[in-house]
């Protein structure tokens, strides 16, 4: 991928993710090999196609971190759905049960060194979501798959409590802001455009329920619930939150509660805030500066 800055590649699989289900993860790669990964959740919508991947790319090499993204079930080029299990659960704001299955499919891609390498969970939008649940489940195992150090959020969307009117008025409203961020990329030599504005280029599956399910989930803004969950009896993990200053579904009042709530709780957390809006993850020199500020924040771990 001619976008990728250069010494970074990636390699894409299919693996099981239980019961025969597939589910596609993207590993990308610094080189030479790092001494960290984060494994990646990705936002509403998004799918491991060329165009996400020149973003973490761009942040793997900032980070000098191996990035495991793995698809969410309901939107992906593979044939994944959620579970039974899955559903029920989301319909309670319980991301616990998917956010497992898509750690255990991420780590199955990396298993080189993994007692030697540093493990993080980083998300966006949704995925920050999904983030947060998996440190809860590597926290809560009795056998361990992984000893995370680090939760990084970026542009959470559950750190409030939503009504659907609300949600559904600041996600048009970020919508409209997202060419602005697309233009930048303009400068960027040989970055791509999203698949989605490419006439004839094939789609992902899209499982409307799936997605209904996973976006009402964000409503009920159960984000410090779940750090408390992920961060018992672990003093030394660290959370990162990152949100852009303009932001209308990562709102600066609700980033700083949280943030506030979290500290009360005893969490070691970084409140790191960025220029723009929740669509400057599509704006690939705005993902560099977001890199930039997010290594920052975690250069004790390194």
């Amino acid at each position: 991928m001619k976008t990728l800055p250069a010494g970074v590649r990636v390699r894409s699989q299919v693996v099981d993710s239980g019961n025969g289900e597939p589910l596609g993860v993207a590993c990308v790669d610094p080189f030479p090999d790092p001494g960290r990964a984060f494994v990646v959740a990705m936002g509403f919508g998004a799918c491991l196609d060329a165009f996400e991947l020149q973003r973490f790319g761009v942040i793997a090499q900032v980070l000098q971190a191996r990035l495991l993204v793995v698809e969410t079930p309901g939107y992906s080029y593979t044939p994944t759905r959620l579970r039974g299990r899955e559903r029920r659960a989301l319909l309670r704001a319980d991301f616990g049960p998917v956010a497992a299955r898509m750690l255990t499919a991420a780590l199955a891609v990396d298993r080189t060194d993994r007692g030697e390498r540093q493990v993080g969970v980083l998300g966006y939008s949704l995925g920050a979501s999904v983030a947060a649940a998996m440190a809860g489940v590597a926290n809560q195992q009795v056998e361990k798959q992984v000893a995370l150090d680090s939760i990084v959020l970026v542009e959470p969307v559950a750190n409030r409590h939503w009504s659907g009117p609300q949600l559904l008025s600041a996600m048009r409203t970020e919508n409209k802001l997202i060419d602005g961020y697309l233009k930048t990329n303009d400068d960027v030599p040989g970055a791509l455009t999203p698949r989605g504005r490419i006439q004839g280029a094939p789609l992902p599956r899209q499982h409307y329920l799936d997605l209904l399910l996973l976006s009402n989930a964000l409503r009920a803004g159960r984000l410090v619930e779940e750090l408390r969950a992920a961060t018992a009896g672990h003093p030394g993990l660290t959370v990162v939150v990152a949100h852009g200053a303009s932001s209308h579904l990562s709102q600066m009042d609700a980033c700083r509660s949280m943030v506030r709530q979290c500290g009360e709780a005893g969490i070691d957390v970084k409140d790191v805030v960025v220029p723009g809006h929740h669509g400057l993850w599509q704006s690939l020199p705005a993902v560099k500066s977001l890199a930039d500020s997010l290594a920052t924040a975690l250069g004790h771990l390194s």
